[in-house]
């Protein structure tokens, strides 16, 4: 849940967090860490540090978000590269949330006949797609074509 958004009921899920017994995680995204917020008291928070404080291991990260988009879209190893983890660095690594769908849809695209058929793997419109990949540089195009 995100900290603006929060639920009407947030105040008993707090309770349920609070019980020992209660087998309940919550995770609330908040946008920075303000070490005087009562939700960060129990349990400890987790802080996971943006990208720009961990570009040495952008590489790394990028391969992760990939072998996980690979496995969920059923895909060959080969649907993502080399290149693509390099352009995914440079033009898409903001967030890792900018991680996460720059490697689906790269992925999505790579193991396509085209856009609508990436968009359907995806369960988006077309139009969406297209509109996300025309605001950014070209990706590099495959070293062959997908199926072969």
């Amino acid at each position: 849940m995100r900290a603006k958004r929060l639920p009407r009921d947030f105040a008993a899920v707090i309770d349920r967090v609070r019980d020992p017994s209660a087998h309940v995680q919550t995770v609330v995204c908040w946008g920075q860490l303000d070490p005087r917020n009562p939700l960060l008291v129990v349990p400890a928070p987790i802080v996971v540090p943006g990208t720009r404080q961990r570009a040495g291991e952008l590489s790394w990260i990028v391969e992760e978000y990939a072998v996980d988009a690979i496995a969920t879209l059923s895909a060959r190893a080969e649907c993502f590269t080399v290149r693509d983890r390099a352009w995914v660095v440079e033009h898409a690594s903001r967030s890792l949330d900018d991680i996460d769908k720059a490697t689906l849809r790269i992925v999505a695209i790579r193991m396509s006949r085209n856009l609508s058929d990436a968009a359907a793997r995806l369960d988006m419109a077309p139009v969406s797609l297209s509109r996300w990949f025309s605001r950014r540089p070209r990706i590099p195009p495959p070293l062959q074509p997908p199926g072969v």
